[in-house]
């Protein structure tokens, strides 16, 4: 699985956008995580956010073993 994560800065600081691609032999499906309203001050705390983001959304999301 690939992160992709996409900065940009705005008027009131940093925003981010995260993506996770998940690859099959035949396919590839991106799920955008949904857009967060928080501006940050400089794009590697927007990006530190946005890690953040996708390492809790797979917490929650990926299967767990019985």
């Amino acid at each position: 699985m690939d992160l992709e994560l996409t900065t940009e800065r705005l008027a009131d600081g940093w925003a981010v956008v995260a993506s996770l691609k998940h690859h099959t032999a035949d396919a590839e499906r991106v799920t955008d995580l949904p857009v967060p309203g928080e501006r940050f001050a400089t794009e590697d705390e927007a990006e530190a956010f946005g890690l953040g983001m996708a390492r809790e959304y797979l917490e929650r999301n990926t299967p767990r073993a019985a």
